[in-house]
């Protein structure tokens, strides 16, 4: 699935939802509205500054690795230390700062904080930029590959 149709997914079950609940609620600015996938406009400021720090706290390669953990379902610290193998204290910090910019949610079960992701959306996004971190060396690595071929280090031509 593409993030056209995901997002427009999303975004049906956004307006059923309004629907449902009476209120009728448009887009908000800065999304795709309908099929044209036509975009509304800038995002509002305050939404954008809160993504700016959700995604400076999601940039580091520890989180970035706990929230792909996570989307297996919910787990305490000590599962996700076990997982990545990583000191208890270290993925407590880490947590705590995904927490803070609401990434995570966490819930008490006893004596163990359990954390889980609270939608898919920031899954997808994660997936979105490895999946293009991997396009790029895949694209890199045949240009490599294509010049090595040519033998003079220039672009390589197709034969005759």
């Amino acid at each position: 699935m593409s993030t056209f149709e995901a997002d427009s997914r999303a975004q049906k079950a956004t307006a059923a939802d309004a629907k449902a609940n009476g209120d009728g609620a448009a887009p908000p600015a800065g999304r795709r509205s309908g099929r044209s996938g036509r975009h509304t406009g800038p995002s509002p400021p305050d939404v954008v500054e809160a993504a700016a720090r959700r995604l400076r706290v999601m940039g580091h390669p520890v989180r970035l690795r706990l929230i792909e953990v996570l989307a297996n379902g919910p787990q305490s610290v000590t599962e996700l230390a076990a997982a990545l193998g990583i000191e208890h204290q270290l993925i407590s910090k880490h947590l705590n700062e995904l927490h803070r910019c609401d990434v995570v949610t966490r819930r008490q079960d006893g004596n163990f904080a359990v954390y889980s992701l609270p939608d898919a959306l920031t899954l997808k996004a994660v997936a979105l930029v490895c999946r293009s971190v991997l396009e790029d060396r895949v694209r890199l690595a045949r240009a490599a590959v294509n010049v090595g071929a040519d033998g003079d280090g220039g672009p390589s031509q197709p034969s005759r």
